[in-house]
């Protein structure tokens, strides 16, 4: 099972800890298009993509879409800020082809926590290592034309790259639509 093993690469679980995290798992599918989170409401639940493609956005105050993140396959995903703050959604999460998922509620993860002391670190360590991710990649492109923004996308985000609608990548690297269709020729 792909989240345990992600699961694993930070935090070696045992079998019975294995079990228990499987037992909290819901699965979930989602269409292409379909939402996992909106904006302004509650999020309760942190996601582990088995298949697929999501993306966060906003809209910003002439109403364009500003894509904040993509979130592939193998990986786990949330609005991390309301998540944690237990505040309103400020962005929505939406799935850019048909999803695999596997959830966590925060009750289950609640209990996960007291069984496993060690979860905290996990969650830590992970959420840690993404957040590097993402700001080591945003600082590499603020200081990069738009032809080594996009090829560095391509090398960071291979899965977004072949399958999210160029409108969103070129809004995720702050470029107009026909800056990016100029940049591929």
């Amino acid at each position: 099972m792909k989240v345990i093993s992600e699961i694993n690469k930070i935090l070696k679980l045992n079998d019975e800890q294995t079990q228990l995290i499987k037992s909290h798992l819901i699965k979930n599918t989602l269409s292409k298009n379909d939402q996992f989170l909106r904006l302004d409401s509650r999020n309760d639940k942190i996601g582990f993509i088995d298949k697929g493609l999501l993306r966060s956005f906003s809209y910003d105050d002439a109403g364009n879409e500003i894509t904040h993140d993509f979130f592939q396959q193998g990986s786990f995903f949330t609005d991390l800020n309301s998540y944690f703050n237990c505040t309103l959604s400020k962005v929505f999460i939406e799935a850019l082809v048909d999803c695999d998922l596997y959830v966590f509620n925060r009750t289950s993860l609640d209990i996960i926590k007291k069984e496993i002391p060690e979860w905290a670190s996990f969650e830590q360590i992970y959420r840690a290592q993404i957040s590097m991710c993402l700001l080591n990649f945003q600082r590499k492109i603020i200081h990069s034309s738009s032809i080594d923004s996009f090829t560095l996308f391509s090398k960071s985000y291979n899965q977004a790259f072949n399958s999210a609608p160029k409108k969103h990548i070129a809004s995720f690297l702050g470029v107009s639509p026909f800056t990016l269709s100029r940049i591929k020729i």
